[in-house]
């Protein structure tokens, strides 16, 4: 079985900030693993909670539950501080995670946008110590060349501590919005020296306040890792 410690570092990458699981009005972001370039206003906050079950054949499946806090910023920039508790069989992990995102160009109202994001975390496993986990950054586009319709493109970088090796990751996804509230999306992402992944999600937003997600990704190739979440997320 691998170190919970590595599986817990990469949902916590994907859960809450939007990198590749396996490193892993504009939307995406939750429910899919790509990120948005969507900046929250200055004193806009979220409040954003997950519930993920990570599967890898021949291992024990990983369950695991997260929680962030986002708050807009000065200078187009949000900053979100995120903890994810995992657990497999009879081991547990945790992963404290710091996260932002600058708003290079553009706006929600701009059919072309571009964010810088970027974050480091913090893992242990059991009654371990807090280690650094993960690096990481990623440039992200998106675009709205149609109404309803959004695309973003991520290009990013992931560094492992522990092992001392950095990773190029990308993503692509495309929404369908098919009401004000209701809205589709698909994406495929992938990083260095590993197979990619393709995804799909659902996102209710019932009012300004609420919103309720279910997400679904799979690697691709013989191993077929699986990560089926869902979550919620208040806007204060």
């Amino acid at each position: 079985m691998k170190p919970l410690t590595t599986l817990a570092a990469r949902a916590a990458c994907a859960l809450v900030v939007g990198t590749s699981v396996w490193c892993s009005s504009a939307h995406a972001g939750r429910p899919l693993a790509t990120e948005d370039a969507g900046v929250l206003a200055e004193h806009d906050c979220e409040w954003e909670a997950v519930a993920a079950r990570l599967s890898l054949p021949g291992t024990e499946s990983e369950n695991a539950l997260a929680n962030q806090v986002a708050c807009g910023t000065p200078w187009r920039t949000q900053l979100a501080l995120a903890h994810v508790a995992a657990r497999a069989d009879e081991q547990t992990a945790q992963d404290v995670l710091l996260g932002g995102k600058t708003l290079l160009w553009g706006d929600d109202d701009s059919p072309l946008a571009l964010t810088l994001a970027y974050g480091l975390s913090w893992g242990k496993a059991g009654s371990e110590p807090f280690r650094p986990s993960a690096q990481f950054a990623n440039l992200v586009t998106t675009i709205q060349p149609a109404e309803g319709w959004t695309l973003h493109l991520n290009a990013g970088w992931c560094r492992d501590p522990v092992s001392d090796t950095s990773t190029h990751t990308w993503n692509t996804a495309v929404e369908l919005a098919f009401s004000p509230t209701v809205d589709v999306g698909a994406e495929y992402l992938g990083a260095e020296h590993s197979l990619p992944q393709w995804g799909v999600g659902l996102r209710y937003t019932p009012s300004d306040t609420w919103s309720f997600n279910l997400g679904y990704l799979e690697q691709t190739g013989p191993d077929r890792a699986k990560l089926v979440s869902a979550g919620l997320k208040f806007a204060f």
